[in-house]
């Protein structure tokens, strides 16, 4: 970010691979280094996200295909965020959240969308010699999104002769290069008029760091240094050369010098985009309280005390004590803007028949079906002991609840 403001860019894109993780954190840092903020993707795109089973002696494998996606304004942010959170529903297979073109003909209103990288659709079918198939993908793009679709040019050194997987699923020298993707692109963007834009692919800051993103490249696929680059069996994953890192002006300038249109429209993308604020107050359902309580607190209490009443008959000054221990504690969570959470998953619960297990990781809290919490005979756990989830009998009348209230977050391994 600091880079970008010191040679005077006024926009960034963050476009992670198939999530929008780093989202929050990006719009604030863009903030205060006084640029804009552009919230994207690069989904995994698929021709049926459901489909997660292939036949490998038939050649069948998960043909993912990279496709950049931006939000334009609030509506494309919400579709954007739809689209990620589809991906790991609907779509994962294996470690990848993944989305098809059902879902952007459902979600593309606000988005606006580029031919990709040289891992997209269009440029992988441009490889694979299918010129007239690639222009129909072309059409279906601008047919959708419009003036809001454009041919995406990049070019980086060492993509002289692109890998492609063949119909025997082997990985094979295409026999072409990055640039020659791009003269096909370019020869489609006139024949549809369609605007070019110009990207760098870029995963480092400088050029220096591309030894040591090497290294964690290596890390995460847990091959050495010195084994073989490459895309096929027994070869480690790497890119072809150094130059994949964040490009000032004057470079991307010079390096599209023959296409200076495409250098202009990357702005055109920027004046589109609205400037974001994802900033916003803890949401949580506001319910009306019943009649007779005038506080939040006032009622927890009431339902606390109901519930360790039907659940002990008789409230000991044991019982007493913890539970006023454990209401302290969640008076200093009520204050701290998480004023309506127990209150929520207390008349959340009694819609649901059929629940059979409430766990409130990290709010101290538990919801405790009055008839169906099981003892430590049944299961092992002590009613009452902190961190510990209690399980809810099926089926059992769900108006009856009551609140424990537990002193220690539930454990992730509970």
């Amino acid at each position: 970010m600091q880079k970008a403001a010191l040679d005077g860019q006024k926009g960034v894109a963050l476009t992670d691979h198939g999530n929008m993780f780093g989202a929050f954190k990006f719009v604030n840092e863009a903030k205060k280094a006084g640029v804009k903020p552009i919230l994207g993707c690069e989904f995994y795109m698929v021709e049926d996200r459901r489909k997660t089973s292939f036949a490998k002696s038939k050649g069948e494998r998960d043909k993912r295909y990279h496709q950049l996606l931006l939000a334009k304004n609030k509506t494309g942010y919400k579709n954007l965020t739809k689209l990620c959170s589809l991906g790991f529903i609907d779509g994962m297979y294996g470690k990848f959240p993944r989305i098809d073109k059902e879902l952007i003909l459902e979600y593309h209103e606000g988005l606006i969308a580029t031919s990709c990288c040289i891992g997209a659709e269009i440029p992988q079918t441009i490889l694979r010699g299918e010129d007239e198939k690639a222009e129909e993908m072309v059409k279906w793009w601008l047919d959708l999104f419009g003036e809001d679709f454009y041919i995406e040019l990049q070019r980086h050194r060492g993509m002289d002769n692109v890998t492609i997987r063949n119909e025997h699923n082997q990985i094979i020298p295409s026999g072409k290069s990055q640039e020659d993707v791009n003269q096909v692109l370019l020869s489609l963007a006139k024949k549809y008029n369609i605007k070019t834009i110009c990207t760098n692919d870029s995963h480092y800051v400088e050029e220096e760091d591309a030894d040591p993103h090497d290294v964690l490249l290596c890390v995460n696929t847990g091959n050495l240094k010195n084994d073989i680059k490459g895309d096929g069996k027994g070869e480690r994953f790497a890119f072809p050369s150094s130059d994949f890192y964040f490009k000032s002006q004057q470079e991307m300038a010079q390096l599209f010098k023959d296409v200076p249109q495409a250098v202009d429209h990357t702005m055109e993308i920027w004046d589109k985009i609205d400037t974001l604020d994802l900033a916003r107050d803890v949401v949580l359902p506001k319910y009306p309280l019943p009649g007779n309580f005038h506080s939040e607190m006032e009622y927890l209490r009431h339902l606390t005390y109901t519930g360790a009443e039907d659940r002990y008959g008789e409230i000991t000054e044991k019982i007493r004590e913890r539970l006023e221990f454990e209401l302290a504690r969640c008076q200093l969570i009520l204050q701290r803007a998480q004023r309506r959470t127990d209150l929520f998953q207390n008349l959340f619960g009694r819609q649901f028949t059929d629940l059979e297990c409430c766990q409130m990781a990290g709010q101290r809290a538990l919801i405790e079906h009055r008839s169906g919490a099981q003892q430590s005979d049944d299961n092992g756990v002590r009613f009452g002991d902190p961190g510990r989830i209690l399980v809810c009998r099926q089926g059992e009348n769900p108006g009856k609840l009551g609140f424990l209230l537990l002193s220690h977050s539930v454990p992730s391994n509970s």
